[in-house]
């Protein structure tokens, strides 16, 4: 399912912003892909059902889109929606969702919307201030997982995969949540050979 995006150079300038009502849990938001080019991304807020939607394209792995919350003193429960196309080079059988965050924070009801057939299993967040890096070597306090596998693959033809799960935490934070496509097993040994042609002919150099 294609769905229309900003160019990635306007995606990561524009961090969207909403001031939402005082009685709100939460009072504003932003939220963007990083700036390495692996996914370019649009995000959504809607206030009433406290639900995030982000809608890009992911070319190479990993993922990053990175964003904020800023609270009144309720303590929030927010449902995060992606979809997101394979614009990859190869298809995905499993996808990894590693959500960080500067606080604790907990994840409960992971979910694949489509394509069918699919289970999903979380990990809770652990950690300590300032100890854990992403895959770009960004420091984070703390991270849990969304580990999303089997069913209908999503092949690398622009196909999409829609996930979700929520996450609960306090107070104003910055999150990050880093996407990682899994390939299927004749592709990852593929991968893996040329890595190992390339690792050989350096050594050879």
């Amino acid at each position: 399912m294609r769905r229309p995006l900003v160019p990635t150079a306007l995606a990561v300038v524009l961090i969207a912003w909403v001031s939402l009502p005082a009685h709100a849990g939460i009072t504003g938001w932003a939220c963007a892909p990083d700036s390495d080019g692996a996914i370019d991304c649009v995000a959504s807020w809607d206030p009433n059902t406290y639900e995030m939607t982000m809608t890009g394209n992911q070319y190479s792995s990993p993922g990053h889109m990175e964003g904020s919350f800023t609270t009144d003193p309720n303590d929030p429960t927010v449902t995060m929606i992606t979809f997101v196309d394979n614009d990859t080079s190869f298809t995905w059988t499993g996808f990894t969702v590693n959500v960080y965050m500067d606080t604790a924070f907990t994840l409960s009801n992971a979910v694949v919307y489509g394509p069918s057939g699919w289970s999903a299993g979380l990990t809770q967040p652990a950690g300590s201030p300032s100890t854990i890096y992403d895959a770009d070597g960004r420091l984070w306090s703390y991270m849990g997982t969304a580990a999303y596998s089997g069913g209908t693959s999503v092949p690398n033809d622009g196909s999409t995969l829609s996930f979700g799960y929520k996450m609960a935490f306090t107070g104003s934070i910055q999150f990050e949540q880093e996407m990682i496509p899994i390939p299927e097993p004749a592709a990852l040994a593929v991968l893996g050979a040329g890595g190992l042609f390339l690792l050989r002919r350096r050594r050879g150099a």
